[in-house]
């Protein structure tokens, strides 16, 4: 299986070079894709409509790891514009305050910032198949009109499964 193209993308140099060598470190399983880290930029100023089509001719990344930094409201109108014109993209907040803006814009991933590689690793990897990742304090938040999100998986589970759960 072919390695995965990642970008990462954060206003902070430092994360990125700590972000690029900790997951450009990490080993793909025989099962699973590794990771090839094809660039490090800072929050793009594409426009929304070409934002695509920039990347796919520079870096082509299968997935992105975008790092919203300690004070993620500046970035989060950024990530909103763009979420929608690029590869999926992994989030990385400080803590869960701004966990419901953050999936209001559009990633299809979010993790904390404290993330651990391995963790980071697996989520860019079940981004590239096509599945939703969240950490789960950041994931069970209450939806804008107050009532709880529902989990519609686990509707359709037994009341065995239910308490494994």
């Amino acid at each position: 299986m072919n390695d995965l193209r990642l970008l990462i993308i954060a206003n902070d140099s430092l994360a990125r070079a700590g972000l690029g060598t900790l997951l450009a470190e990490q080993p793909g399983l025989p099962s699973l894709p590794g990771l090839n880290v094809v660039g490090q930029i800072p929050v793009p100023e594409f426009d929304p409509a070409t934002a695509q089509s920039e990347l796919e001719r520079i870096y082509r990344p299968d997935v992105i790891l975008w790092d919203l930094g300690w004070d993620p409201a500046a970035t989060l109108d950024r990530l909103g514009e763009l979420a929608n014109t690029l590869p999926p993209i992994l989030a990385l907040l400080p803590d869960a305050a701004d966990a419901a803006l953050a999936w209001d814009a559009g990633p299809q991933g979010l993790l904390s910032r404290d993330a651990e590689a391995p963790q980071l690793a697996a989520a860019l990897v079940a981004l590239g198949q096509g599945l939703v990742v969240g950490q789960p304090d950041f994931s069970a938040l209450p939806t804008p009109s107050g009532a709880p999100t529902p989990n519609p998986a686990a509707d359709h589970l037994t009341p065995r499964e239910q308490e494994v759960l």
